[in-house]
């Protein structure tokens, strides 16, 4: 008979004594079954069962709690309110309408200007005009950061209007900032800065451009560089933000850097400012004037916008201080303004300061000798538009005395046609302004 057979017989029997009751299963068969009289089975055998692992998990550890910290976070802030100089009015709008229609116009639209100025359009169809910088040989340059090129705008004929527009180099990416040191044009790209050989007449590039400052910063909304070179000889250079209000990974986002002309020993000059967009050197003074538009989102009116007189080594506080004396509600804490510098100027908050100049000429009165203009890109988030001129900064004894209206127009009842972007002097002594909305430079001039 075969074994399976018999085995089965087995195991029948042994339950019908079991259903029976029989005194020898309990007493003899049970007690040879029992687990201690059971053979152990060997230990480097492996488990033979498939539903359970060889090795079962041991007990789950939980989720941690971090203590709370006993230390109470410091109240928030209130930002202090600065009295700031009225650049920009809001007039009503029924007295707007009132208001006869300024006499010199420009594109169709009336600018308005101190009385004996005039505004002219010095070049039109440029489109995203932005930066400027006059040649050796008095040749206007302007970059195209959308069109990814810089132009040339000469005017032979000396009529106070571009007679041409030479495309000098295309090909870029965001070039913004230009300047003309040592006979070459330096341009500032979105990230880097490269330069070209300048021969006087030569109106474009016909070299290969050479990288001076490699692997700047890149990406965020702000991808301008102004750039300029200081009575020391030296390159500086602005590198905005990533973020309204952030704790910069880069150390040199929120700086003005300054390099030597071949772009080697690099340093940070100043930090601390969220978005420099212009720079330019007072008379006899060895460090630069900066603009700089502050946070957004505290509000309609606060932080106001800067223009920051820069030294080495210094600090304007951003993130956690704006404008010298208004602690960031979010990132600020009770003393950190205490050792930021003074505003050097202020304009109302959401104007965006971006290009400016001293006036050094001697076309226009000798009460504007010296004077800063800034152009004021205008305000983007705010429910009353601000901004949208150029405003000039009185200076008396190394102080701004004042900061009065004077071009302004591009802003008509809440709505904005142009935004001027960058001004600086031209060799007959009169301001040109860029516009990158309408794609226009200006001429402002003074009739004596």
């Amino acid at each position: 008979m075969p074994r399976s057979r018999l085995v089965c017989i087995g195991l029948a029997i042994m339950t019908l004594l079991q259903v029976a009751g029989c005194a020898m299963f309990r007493e003899v068969v049970v007690p040879y079954f029992a687990h201690s009289n059971l053979p152990a089975w060997p230990r480097q055998l492996p488990t033979p069962s498939p539903w359970f692992p060889q090795q079962a998990p041991g007990p789950l550890t939980p989720f941690v709690l971090p203590s709370p910290s006993h230390t109470p976070p410091p109240p928030t802030p209130k930002p202090t309110q600065t009295p700031l100089p009225t650049a920009t009015p809001i007039i009503p709008l029924d007295q707007l309408h009132r208001t006869p229609a300024p006499q010199t116009k420009v594109l169709g639209r009336g600018i308005r200007l101190p009385e004996g100025f005039a505004i002219d359009l010095y070049a039109g169809e440029v489109p995203s005009a932005s930066y400027m910088a006059v040649s050796p040989d008095g040749v206007l340059f302007v970059s195209q950061p959308e069109e990814g090129a810089v132009v040339a705008l000469p005017d032979r004929a000396g009529q106070g209007r571009s007679d041409g527009k030479e495309v000098y180099v295309e090909g870029l990416t965001k070039p913004s900032g230009l300047a003309f040191y040592d006979n070459h044009l330096y341009v500032a790209e979105a990230h880097q800065v490269i330069r070209f050989p300048y021969k006087p007449g030569r109106l474009r590039a016909d070299a290969a451009p050479e990288v001076v400052v490699p692997h700047l910063p890149a990406g965020g909304s702000n991808t301008h560089h102004a750039i300029g070179f200081g009575p020391d000889h030296r390159l500086y250079l602005t590198v905005s933000s990533t973020c309204n209000a952030c704790r910069e990974a880069d150390y040199r986002r929120a700086t003005v850097l300054r390099f030597e002309p071949d772009g080697s020993h690099e340093e940070v000059f100043a930090q601390g400012l969220r978005d420099p967009g212009g720079l330019c050197w007072y008379p006899n003074s060895p460090h630069p004037l900066v603009t700089n538009s502050s946070r957004r989102r505290m509000g309609e009116d606060l932080p106001p916008d800067t223009i920051e007189l820069t030294y080495p080594e210094a600090n304007f506080g951003w993130p956690f201080c704006h404008a010298g004396d208004i602690v960031d509600p979010q990132l600020g804490w009770d003393h950190a303004c205490d050792h930021t510098p003074r505003s050097f100027a202020q304009v109302p908050a959401h104007t965006t300061p971006r290009g400016l100049c001293a006036y050094q000429g001697s076309q226009f009165p000798p009460e504007y000798y010296g004077c800063v203009f800034v152009a004021l890109h205008g305000s983007w988030e705010r429910s009353v538009p601000v901004g949208y001129e150029i405003v000039c900064l009185r200076i008396k004894e190394g102080k701004v005395a004042g900061v009065e209206p004077f071009a302004s127009g591009w802003l008509i009842e809440e709505q904005f046609w142009g935004r001027p972007m960058d001004v600086i002097q031209a060799p007959d002594g009169s301001l040109l302004v860029s516009d990158d909305w309408a794609g226009a430079i200006y001429r402002i001039s003074y009739a004596r």
